[in-house]
C-alpha cells in the first residue's frame, strides 16, 4: 500500500466502498473501523470490541458491518498484516469478496474466500477481461488462505487450522508449506458467533472401522490365551485386580498382527491390553452388565449407569467378548474449541449488537 496519511487513506475508503457497496460509508463507520484495529499510536493488544452502528433496516445492518469489516481489513492489512474475516454464512464470504474485491485491490491488496467446496481468490485482471465476471478465481485453499484479507466462516478457518495441524504432524519435513501463525481476525457478528459456535474435530470414521475389525480379531486370540501357558499373569493388588503382558502372549500378537504390539504407547498395544482386561479380569454381572443387547457400566456398589461407555477401547473389547457389535466411535484426529481457537490469533476485533 502506498505511503498515504491516515486522512488520505480513510477518503479513499470512503470513496471506494461508497462507490462499491452503493451506500454512504460514513466517518463514523470509518472511525469505527479504525477502533477495530488500533488507530495510529495504539500499542498491542489481544480483544477488541465494538457496537455496530444502530439501524432498523436489517440489510442496511448487514451492508455496514460490511463495510466496516472492509475497511478495518484494509487499515490491518495496509500495515503488513494477515487478516481474517469471519462471516455467519459461507454465501456472505464469497459475496463480500465479490463487490469488494475490487476496493482491495485498488489498495493494492489479496484478497480470498475459503469455502466449503471451493476456495477463491478475487482476481482484477480476470474480472477486467470478461464482461460481467465476479473476478472470483477458483484455486487450491493454500493459495486462497494466502491473501492478504480472507474471508470465510468461522468454522472454514478451524478446520483449515485443523488440517494444518494434521499435515504437519504427518508430514514434519513440509512443516513450513502447512504451518500457518494466525495474526488478526475481524469477526462481522460476534453476537451470532457466541451463540453458534461449536467445538471443532476432524475425525476419521474409516479409521474406526478398521480398529473394530482389529480389535475383534485381538479379542478372539486374546480369548484363547491363559495365564497358565506364560501368556499374561493376573495381579491381584489390595485396590484392583489386573493383567499383565508375559513376552510369550506379546509374541504371539506379534507375530499374529504387528511388531507395533510391544511398544505400549502404540494403538495395537492399547487395544491388546484392553482386550486382555476384559477377557481375563472383568466379570459380567460384576464388573459390568449387558441389558438389551449393549454393554453397561457397573459399580462395585452394584448400580448401573445406561448410555455411558467405558473409556478407550474397554467398551469395545467388552462388547467383543459378549459377541455384540463394537460400538467404536469415529477417531477424533484433531479438535480445538472456539475459545481455544479464537486464543492462537494475536488480535481479535468484532462488531456486537
Amino acid at each position: 500500500m502506498p505511503d498515504e496519511s491516515s486522512a488520505h487513506i480513510l477518503q479513499g475508503l470512503q470513496v471506494a466502498l461508497s462507490r462499491s457497496l452503493s451506500i454512504e460509508v460514513s466517518e463514523a463507520d470509518l472511525g469505527v473501523a479504525q477502533d477495530l484495529v488500533g488507530g495510529p499510536g495504539v500499542g498491542p493488544w489481544h480483544r477488541r470490541l465494538r457496537r455496530a452502528p444502530s439501524t432498523t433496516d436489517q440489510q442496511a445492518a448487514i451492508t455496514h458491518r460490511a463495510a466496516i469489516m472492509a475497511a478495518a481489513a484494509i487499515m490491518a492489512a495496509g500495515t503488513g498484516r494477515q487478516v481474517h474475516v469471519a462471516t455467519n454464512e459461507g454465501e456472505q464470504a464469497e459475496r463480500a469478496v465479490a463487490i469488494l474485491g475490487p476496493v482491495f485491490a485498488a489498495f493494492g491488496l489479496s484478497v480470498g474466500c475459503l469455502r466449503h467446496t471451493q476456495s477463491y481468490r478475487y482476481d482484477p485482471d480476470l474480472a477486467a477481461r470478461v464482461l460481467g465476471h465476479t473476478g472470483l478465481r477458483a484455486c487450491h485453499r493454500l493459495e486462497a488462505s494466502g491473501a492478504a484479507v480472507v474471508y470465510g466462516t468461522f468454522t472454514e478457518f478451524g478446520f483449515d487450522w485443523l488440517a494444518r495441524q494434521i499435515l504437519v504432524r504427518d508430514n514434519p519435513d513440509e512443516a513450513a508449506m502447512y504451518s500457518e501463525s494466525l495474526d488478526l481476525i475481524l469477526v462481522e457478528d460476534v453476537d451470532s458467533f457466541v451463540s453458534q459456535a461449536a467445538p471443532l474435530s476432524i475425525s476419521d470414521e474409516s479409521l474406526a472401522q478398521d480398529h473394530r475389525i482389529e480389535l475383534t480379531r485381538l479379542s478372539a486370540l486374546i480369548a484363547r490365551m491363559s495365564e497358565t501357558a506364560g501368556d499374561f499373569e493376573i495381579i491381584d493388588a489390595s485396590d484392583a485386580r489386573y493383567a499383565a503382558w508375559c513376552d510369550r502372549g506379546l509374541a504371539t500378537l506379534a507375530q499374529d498382527f504387528s511388531e507395533e504390539v510391544w511398544d505400549p504407547d502404540s494403538t495395537l498395544r492399547a487395544m491388546a491390553d484392553a482386550a486382555l482386561l476384559a477377557q481375563h479380569v472383568s466379570v459380567r454381572d460384576q464388573d459390568y452388565a449387558v441389558r438389551d443387547g449393549e454393554v453397561v457400566p457397573r459399580s462395585p456398589e452394584g448400580r448401573l449407569f445406561p448410555g455411558r461407555r467405558f473409556r478407550h477401547y474397554f467398551h469395545g473389547a467388552l462388547e467383543a467378548k459378549e459377541g455384540l457389535d463394537i460400538a467404536l466411535e469415529a477417531t477424533e484426529l484433531a479438535g480445538i474449541t472456539p475459545e481455544a481457537y479464537l486464543d492462537l490469533y494475536r488480535s481479535v476485533a468484532g462488531l456486537i449488537g
